[in-house]
């Protein structure tokens, strides 16, 4: 999955839980405008109240 945020920001990574609000996700890039993709180490914790959209993508 790629979750794009209100800030500008993508993150794709795998969806392990949603606790609340919250959507925790591991094994995830973090994607900044006009920068190549880097590589987050342990597990994201996104609020749901930033995600502008999120996209299904195939492996």
């Amino acid at each position: 999955m790629l979750y794009s945020l209100f800030s500008g920001t993508g993150i794709s990574g795998v969806l392990v839980k949603v606790a609340g609000p919250r959507l925790i996700l591991r094994g995830c890039e973090i994607h900044e405008p006009g920068e190549q993709p880097a590589k987050a180490d342990g597990e994201i914790v996104i609020h749901e109240a930033n995600v502008d959209y999120f996209q299904i993508v195939g492996s």
